[in-house]
């Protein structure tokens, strides 16, 4: 019987490709200059994460185990497709938007500004000019590429929690070498 890869050795294709395909959509919204959090975009950033998850726990179920896999390691996989696709894009957004491109922070902050502006109005009409601005400086405070860059890891480790539940729940299977080791390890443990 084949021993299967590693896990972290299976996935790092996975999230090299999904962490280049993020830094291309971050290129694309800065070059057509869309917002790289409306609603269109965070769909199809959502599906293409979904689709190379769905891909990376599949592929890993058929040829590495054999056509089985667990909800526990179909997480695994998943969640670590995910996260370090986050972590390989990391650096990548820091370098872009510091070195390459840095008038996109600038960008951001704008439509930040204005966010937060229509926000707070909205909540309160009655807000100060000075109240409005005190929101801004402290949005502003987590708009620099650093802060950025450590909420694109702290936010890949909660989505990439969040969709590898859900997407285990549908891939996750009996059979296979999962499920030949337990019933190994169960036929071993009744003839003790």
């Amino acid at each position: 019987m084949n021993t299967p890869k590693s896990v972290f050795k299976h996935v790092t294709p996975y999230f090299l490709i999904l962490g280049v395909i993020s830094f291309l959509g971050l290129i694309v919204s800065d070059v057509f200059d869309v917002d790289s959090r409306s609603t269109i975009f965070s769909i199809i950033s959502i599906a293409l994460s979904v689709a190379v998850i769905i891909m990376s726990i599949a592929i890993y179920r058929n040829k590495e185990l054999g056509g089985g896999i667990t909800y526990g390691k179909a997480f695994t996989v998943g969640f670590l497709t995910f996260f370090m696709a986050n972590v390989v894009y990391m650096p990548l957004f820091l370098l872009y938007t510091t070195v390459i491109s840095p008038s996109y922070m600038d960008i951001l902050m704008e439509r930040e500004m204005v966010k937060v502006e229509e926000r707070m109005l909205e909540q309160n009409p009655d807000m100060t000019n000075q109240q409005i601005e005190q929101a801004q400086e402290m949005s502003k405070m987590f708009m620099t590429p650093v802060m950025m860059s450590v909420m694109i890891v702290i936010m890949g480790a909660v989505m990439g929690a969040i969709l590898s539940l859900i997407i285990s729940i549908f891939l996750m299977k009996k059979g296979g070498i999962n499920h030949a080791l337990e019933n190994d390890s169960l036929d071993n443990e009744s003839l003790e």
